[in-house]
């Protein structure tokens, strides 16, 4: 099959349709995790899903989704459309299935950015290397004074580099874009800092050959590292609490080091716990299940606000521990409330064991669909910075939550803060049934470096960046930082401005 028989795209005929909605009809060879694939390249492109139907039929599904551009994102339908037929099984992959051969990515590179900063930069990095087919895996940025020295860590998603042709397109949209005096090297990126969460380490081991490097997979091509029926039994659904009696299995490690990792690992699952009680929103997620009615499917109902993202992080978590959807409707009505509506069963197309694995399979799509990041703002030790986390969990092919570093930097040069340093890392697991998380960690302060941020104002601040990557934020009404503002009295321009995002406050003298 073409691309046009697999992907038909049209603008929906019902009258309602505005000029960034679009109807996509996908008709293609079913796989366990397509539907990752496929609602991560609608978040990778800044599209919402309003409505979507998914039918299993015979090893053959059909998704009909209806699509809507985020406020903002710049239209490519034509790369849209290419970006999803590409990650849709053709009749070559049954090939591939029988050969147990992990289809991959190439090896990640650097670029390495040297010039003149200026506000808002690392978000305009950030979506000409989205624009060049690029993905951020790893970032760190520095600055001194007006000299900013950024390093990007980029997995070529055409697989072209590190031909001089590639390298030429990718160095040609920085500079284009960030002006001529801006220095761009691109190079492989060494070996040992190749990042491979370890709870994908199965996934590798029918491929992986010693010295190539990370090899990141389509969901629908990687493998669970966990299950539902064994995360029932282990009782794993909730956060598990590590001792130093834990063995790390796997890992051949001495026992000062297992608990200098279990300490580390104890202390970042320790600072989540608090952002989760900060922006817990998990009494606000309705789930129903039905194991009655079908023998052969658990059927779920999943009533909570819509936002960017939804399917994703639901496909997500269900990939995860090996549950396949057979039938997927999804609805929002014009109040922004979502229902979504599933048949579920065993990746191999067994009945789930429904008693046993019911509280585990709620309690994991419940987090899921409330907090899909977590934010943590609060004062850096010196200089008057502010440390801002945010941080996502990593699918079964070893890839991060696309646009994380996109969104943060649109809503801080909304706001007028500057970046000052940024770095995106993997937070590994202390052992393989433990998920990695991506981290991005930002230091940040105001434009106006003689203001301050109170304690609500980083609580708006923090809620705001939620906002964003939930696709809720509005930039035309932020309050925003502005160098005149350096001379008023503090607190004149605080009540009236102020409208449920950032306010300012003047240090005192």
């Amino acid at each position: 099959m073409n691309d046009d028989q697999t992907v038909r795209m049209r603008v929906p005929v019902d009258g309602t349709a505005s000029s960034s909605d679009r109807e996509i009809v996908i008709s293609a060879p079913d796989a366990t995790g397509l539907g990752v694939d496929i609602t991560r390249v609608f978040l990778d492109f800044g599209v919402t899903v309003k409505d979507c139907d998914l039918m299993v039929d015979g090893g053959w599904v059909l998704l009909v989704f209806r699509v809507s551009l985020e406020r903002d994102t710049p239209a490519r339908w034509g790369l849209l459309k290419q970006k999803l037929y590409s990650v849709c099984p053709k009749d070559i992959d049954k090939l591939h299935v029988l050969s147990h051969i992990p289809k991959v990515d190439s090896a990640p590179f650097i670029v390495t950015i040297s010039g003149t900063d200026f506000h808002g930069m690392l978000h305009q990095i950030a979506h000409a290397l989205w624009e060049a087919d690029c993905s951020l895996c790893k970032a760190h940025v520095s600055t001194e004074g007006n000299v900013v020295t950024d390093t990007f860590w980029i997995y070529d998603n055409k697989g072209r580099l590190p031909h001089s042709s590639r390298r030429t397109d990718i160095s040609n949209r920085l500079i284009g874009l960030l002006g001529s005096d801006v220095g761009c090297e691109i190079s492989p990126a060494p070996r040992a800092a190749h990042v491979v969460p370890k709870n994908i380490s199965a996934v590798l081991e029918s491929g992986y050959e010693e010295g190539c490097g990370p090899r990141r997979l389509a969901c629908k091509d990687a493998a669970s590292h966990s299950s539902l029926q064994s995360l029932a039994e282990d009782g794993r659904h909730t956060m598990r609490q590590w001792s130093s009696s834990d063995s790390l299995s796997s890992h051949e490690m001495s026992e000062s080091s297992q608990q200098t990792k279990i300490a580390s690992f104890l202390s970042f699952k320790s600072q989540l716990s608090v952002v989760s009680k900060e922006f817990d929103k998990t009494e606000l997620v309705s789930i129903d299940v039905d194991s009655e009615t079908s023998n052969e499917f658990i059927l779920l109902q999943i009533r909570c606000k819509d936002r960017k993202g939804l399917l994703y992080d639901i496909f997500v978590q269900l990939k995860e521990i090996r549950v396949r959807v057979a039938n997927c409707r999804t609805k929002v009505d014009r109040m922004g409330h979502a229902t979504i509506d599933l048949m579920i069963q065993d990746a191999y197309g067994g009945e789930l064991v429904s008693c046993q694995s019911t509280p585990a399979l709620v309690s994991r799509l419940k987090e899921a669909v409330a907090k899909p990041v977590q934010v943590f703002l609060s004062n850096a030790d010196t200089n008057g910075l502010y440390k801002l986390l945010v941080v996502a969990m990593i699918d079964c092919g070893g890839r991060g939550r696309p646009r994380v570093v996109y969104d943060v930097s649109k809503v801080l040069a909304d706001v007028r803060m500057s970046i000052v340093d940024c770095e995106v890392f993997v937070e590994e697991g202390v052992s393989d049934e433990d998920e990695s998380y991506e981290v991005h960690t930002f230091f940040i302060r105001p434009c106006v470096q003689s203001l301050s941020l109170s304690q609500d104002d980083k609580c708006h601040l923090a809620e705001a960046i939620v906002q964003c990557l939930e696709g809720k934020f509005n930039r035309r009404t932020p309050f925003v930082i502005t160098a005149d503002m350096d001379d008023s009295p503090a607190g004149d321009h605080l009540s009236d401005r102020h409208l449920g995002y950032p306010k300012v406050h003047q240090v005192n003298a």
